[in-house]
């Protein structure tokens, strides 16, 4: 059984103890993970959802326009592209980071 002492009394008290039972202080690192949130990873994870939402919104969109014009489905679908890829990839950017922001998207919610 190892002893440590303790970050707010001094007292010896064992080295697996969250809190101190003498005088309540807590030891080691916070348990509180809200806000321990890697930066790193919730910017990929933006970035990811961004790239992900975007090409399905391009497919489907592709998609639709060659369906309504079936004699120049190639070509529509190209003007599609052409047209919406720039616009869509910034709202959708802007989207993904909001919903990273507040952990709405799989793999970027508070702990």
């Amino acid at each position: 059984m190892a002893m440590v002492f303790c970050r707010g009394c001094a007292k010896e008290i064992h080295e697996t103890a969250q809190v101190c039972p003498h005088c309540g202080a807590p030891q080691g690192l916070s348990t509180n993970s809200n806000t321990s949130r890697n930066t790193v990873v919730l910017i990929v994870m933006a970035f990811g959802w961004t790239l992900i939402m975007w090409f399905l919104f391009l497919l489907l969109g592709g998609f639709i326009i060659g369906a309504m014009n079936p004699d120049n489905a190639g070509v529509a679908g190209q003007q599609f592209g052409r047209a919406a890829s720039v616009p869509s990839l910034l709202l959708l950017g802007c989207v993904s980071a909001i919903l990273t922001k507040l952990g709405k998207l799989p793999g970027t919610k508070k702990n």
